[in-house]
């Protein structure tokens, strides 16, 4: 699985969600950002209806609260254990 970084509201002019009255600088904080698989990134922005702005930032919530903090140890040998791994293509 790998995730994408996704705007809630877009970053450009023209795109999905996009507020012009946003700052540059909370286009890009976290709070308007959620991470999604490719295939979920597309299909929301192509369904703004849909996927408006209060029901990407519930789901960004929701998903929240089942977040567990690790500590620096964990986080430091589970980045080892990444990086060392050989990937293997078929």
């Amino acid at each position: 699985m790998v995730g994408e970084v996704c705007h809630i509201k877009a970053a450009n002019p023209g795109g999905p969600r996009y507020d012009e009255r946003q700052t540059n600088a909370e286009r890009h904080a976290f709070a308007n950002l959620i991470l999604m698989c490719g295939t979920h990134h597309t299909v929301i922005d192509a369904d703004e209806e849909a996927y408006t702005v209060e029901r990407l930032v519930k789901l960004k919530a929701e998903h929240e609260k089942g977040a567990v903090t690790l500590d620096d140890r964990i986080v430091g040998r589970a980045a080892h254990l990444l990086i060392s791994q050989t990937v293997a293509c078929r």
